[in-house]
């Protein structure tokens, strides 16, 4: 009963959307049913919901240059994650072979809500994927543009991106028990993209040379990540502009380990818990950048820290949080060490101590 209820309301909500984005009307009728291969040279468009498929009939496959078109209608299978540790289920659909087109439905209860494999140049646009054992889409190859996508109550990532050179916009991660969005792939782009209520951060990047921009993190552990977590992470390079952090628990963005030549220009961060931005590691840039009203440190420089440049940034009404020794503006390096603070704007701290730590050096 529980699972009847679910698709029927999943099912209403992207009718509605669909006829406010105006999405195509389906095409030639195509029975599809669990374990059908689609593709290549083939458009199917459903014309009935697929599933529930298990791990005995599999899930939907398409073989690019190939399209398949949802029409509204939903691919479920026959758990959830909440389901005992030894029930399987299988990825709704994965995806194969070069330039495949998959959009415009929904999907439930399925492992990994769509794999985007093969040789890449993939579109998957126009999906809502809800109750995924592990990640709602899964990014293993290059080159693939990924647009207007909404992750629900996921088991791991709600979005992981282990491919180079995709292109992530306009999509929407909420409860996650992983991150929102992770990026482990080198020069990919994401943009004016949300993550809300993950268990941990919104957007984790590990992988090198990617760009955020437009994107915001509310009401996550960390809004933004960028981490030398494990051996093979260098996390380095990657730039990040306009993107927005608040009311998340810990801190808005983080730089941290090894990392190297990170560039952050004109980010937000506010009413952060733990504190606007935290920075480690070497030779990073930080420019126009605000930290207002969070719990602790505005902008802080780890002990670590070496040779980072902060310019024209604004911090104002941090140490939020009473009884902690925080600053608007931090530098832990005697004297700041090798780092550079220029023309930076800052103001009394909310708890009344001072709003800067060296201020010799701060300015």
């Amino acid at each position: 009963m529980y699972r009847t209820i679910e698709i029927q309301i999943l099912k209403k909500t992207l009718t509605v959307a669909g006829l406010l984005l105006g999405l195509a009307t389906a095409s030639p009728a195509a029975a599809v049913q669990c374990g059908d291969t689609i593709g290549p040279n083939q458009t199917v468009v459903l014309q009935q919901d697929v599933g529930p498929c298990d791990d005995t009939t599999g899930g939907l496959t398409v073989i690019g240059p190939a399209e398949l078109n949802l029409n509204g209608f939903l691919v479920y299978c026959e758990a959830s994650k909440l389901s005992p540790p030894d029930v399987i289920v299988p990825d709704a659909i994965s995806i194969e072979g070069q330039s495949a087109r998959v959009h415009n439905g929904s999907i439930l209860f399925c492992h990994h809500g769509v794999r985007v494999a093969g040789q890449g140049q993939h579109t998957v646009d126009t999906l809502a994927i809800q109750n995924s054992a592990g990640s709602g889409l899964l990014v293993e190859s290059n080159r693939n543009s990924l647009r207007n996508i909404s992750v629900s109550l996921s088991g791991a990532e709600g979005v992981a991106v282990n491919g180079n050179n995709n292109k992530v916009s306009e999509s929407y991660v909420e409860s996650a028990d992983g991150s929102g969005f992770g990026i482990y792939g080198n020069k990919n782009q994401l943009r004016d993209n949300t993550a809300t209520q993950t268990y941990s951060t919104g957007f984790y990047i590990a992988g090198d040379h990617n760009r955020l921009e437009k994107n915001q993190a509310v009401d996550n552990y960390d809004g933004f990540s960028i981490e030398t977590e494990l051996p093979q992470d260098s996390a380095s390079r990657n730039t990040l502009v306009d993107n927005e952090a608040h009311d998340n628990s810990n801190w808005g963005f983080i730089v941290y380990g090894s990392t190297e030549k990170t560039i952050l220009l004109k980010n937000s961060a506010q009413r952060n818990g733990g504190g606007g931005f935290s920075i480690n590691g070497r030779r990073h840039k930080l420019k126009d950048n605000e930290a207002i009203l969070n719990g602790l440190d505005g902008i802080k420089l780890r002990s670590t820290a070496q040779n980072i440049t902060i310019k024209k940034s604004v911090a104002r009404d941090n140490s939020q949080i009473p009884f902690f020794d925080t600053f608007d503006l931090d530098d832990n390096s005697s004297n700041c060490g090798t780092n550079t603070w220029a023309k930076n704007i800052f103001g009394s701290s909310a708890a009344g101590s001072p709003p800067v730590l060296n201020p010799l050096c701060i300015q």
